[in-house]
């Protein structure tokens, strides 16, 4: 499941023990790339139904309720929400830390059930079922902020019984004859301490703080003089380290850790992206079968009286098994609660890109073992002019459409890069207008060899051998991809955690005919 923050969000608390208490604001915006459960995510418009059984409203996504989502709009910056509190003391001290802004955020919960990745790694959801919303602390945007508090809940009254002695009128008088709000009187046998708590400061920077000092020097018994006498107060309580080098206080020197890791698990599906992307698998089953034609009818020209030209169509089913794709690590309860940067979500980043890669190789290898070998051809820019431009007519024949993609592997990239023309010019450059054969650089991944969109895969052969090429028509694969899934235990005998990510996939070639695999002479 994917969470997701984002927001601003606002209060409305109206007085009264039986008035509503909601919450309302942005859930998902649209079109906007975030982390969610280490997964880079993207929300398309229209991507949840708003017509679908409410979501829960929780706190923390800790699983118990404290409100149900009221409403859902799709607003063009993103999907609004309503959502109510319940009458419940979770939920009332929910609702506290919200007027306190300690909750300033709500994340979501979701389930995509349709979704594709970008060349960035980025799954784009387009149909998603929401599942929960959570009121959290860090939202994924700076500015995401409550921004106004409609009203606050009436405070319920307390009752005391104290014990009545004759007044002292005298302190009576004393007190009464200043100028003092009102307040609710209660005697009793013996004085007892004030006690006070501190003002919730609206100083946030220093322009904050500029403010309220000149409105307290206009107005010392102004609520401004209060904040700035707290403010102050807490900046004379902070422990200053001496001045001296660090040559003698190497304790005030410690070593700078980097936060951001250095990964080079490459989870980029080049392959997958020219074949048009994934689909949702089915929900059950091993084996998937895609009905094909595999003769067709025929019409021809009938003379008068003539019976007409009758052949029947001929079907079977194309077949594909399902593969579970899964990985595990096993780490101590150490490196989960004291690391930092975070282990978990270290681990889970690099476990998802393996997980891609191994959909992207194994589309590689169903490509090879049902696509069609080509023409044999020289390892060359000759060779590659040949293989596209006799095995794009051959796969048009095949399948009734035309080639849109040449995925290659990094030694055909270099070998295009390398190429030249009897003058030492670059046959594929944009920089050489006397050539046009295509366009192959250092500087991205994506270009075109005779007009047809390149596309460079890590994963693919790594030498201009067999299979270092194919020319793909879209429509002669089909591949099924679950959404990827976060399965995790403990091991109590030895206080280790286990985690495994795992998926179910399965590529299945239609039309041999459509897929061209490279063939060296």
């Amino acid at each position: 499941m994917i969470k997701f923050t984002a927001v601003p969000i606002t209060l409305d608390a109206a007085a009264g023990v039986d008035a509503p208490r909601t919450i309302t604001g942005i859930a998902v915006p649209w079109d906007v790339v975030a982390n969610a459960s280490g997964q880079k995510v993207m929300f398309k418009r229209g991507a949840f139904d708003l017509n679908a059984k409410p979501a829960r409203l929780l706190e923390n996504h800790d699983g118990r309720p404290i409100g149900m989502v009221t409403e859902l709009v799709d607003m063009e910056n993103g999907l609004a929400f309503s959502a109510s509190f319940a009458r419940s003391k979770q939920a009332d001290d929910v609702v506290e830390l919200i007027q306190m802004s300690a909750y300033d955020s709500v994340s979501v919960g979701a389930f995509p059930k349709k979704f594709k990745y970008n060349n960035d790694g980025v799954m784009i959801v387009s149909a998603a079922d929401l599942m929960e919303l959570s009121v959290v602390t860090n939202a994924a945007f700076p500015d995401a902020k409550i921004e106004t508090i409609a009203a606050s809940e009436a405070d319920p009254e307390v009752e005391e019984e104290a014990i009545e002695p004759q007044p002292d009128t005298s302190l009576q008088e004393e007190t009464m004859s200043q100028e003092t709000p009102e307040t609710v009187e209660a005697t009793a046998s013996v004085p007892t301490a004030l006690f006070y708590s501190a003002p919730r400061s609206p100083i946030k920077t220093n322009a904050d703080y500029l403010h309220h000092a000149v409105k307290a020097k206009l107005n010392p018994l102004s609520e401004s003089a209060q904040w700035i006498a707290a403010a102050d107060d807490a900046k004379s309580k902070m422990i200053q380290a001496a001045d001296d080098s660090f040559t003698t206080n190497p304790a005030f020197s410690p070593v700078a850790y980097e936060r951001n890791v250095v990964q080079v698990n490459i989870g980029a599906r080049p392959v997958i992206d020219a074949c048009g992307g994934t689909r949702a698998i089915p929900a059950a089953g091993m084996t998937i079968s895609i009905p094909k034609i595999t003769t067709n009818s025929t019409v021809a020209t009938t003379a008068e009286g003539a019976a007409p030209s009758e052949t029947g169509i001929v079907s079977s089913y194309v077949n594909g098994t399902v593969v579970k794709l899964a990985g595990l690590q096993r780490w101590s309860v150490e490196l989960q609660d004291r690391s930092d940067p975070s282990f978990a979500s270290i681990m889970l980043d690099n476990m998802t890109r393996s997980y891609r890669k191994a959909t992207e190789v194994a589309t590689i290898a169903a490509i090879t073992a049902g696509g069609t070998q080509a023409a044999t051809t020289a390892a060359s820019a000759a060779g590659i002019q040949s293989f596209v431009s006799t095995e794009s007519a051959a796969a048009y024949l095949a399948t009734g459409d035309v080639v849109s993609a040449y995925t290659a592997g990094v030694s055909q990239w270099s070998l295009m890069q390398n190429a030249v023309d009897g003058s030492n010019r670059p046959l594929f450059s944009a920089g050489q207008p006397q050539n046009s054969a295509g366009s192959a650089e250092a500087t991205t991944l994506f270009g075109n060899v005779l007009g047809v969109p390149l596309y460079v895969s890590s994963n693919m052969v790594s030498t201009t051998i067999d299979e270092s090429a194919f020319l793909i028509v879209p429509s002669a694969i089909e591949i099924f991809e679950s959404s990827q899934l976060m399965l995790e235990v403990n091991v109590p005998v030895s206080g280790e955690i286990e985690a495994m990510i795992y998926g179910y996939f399965c590529p299945i070639v239609t039309i041999a005919g459509g897929l061209r695999r490279f063939n060296l002479t």
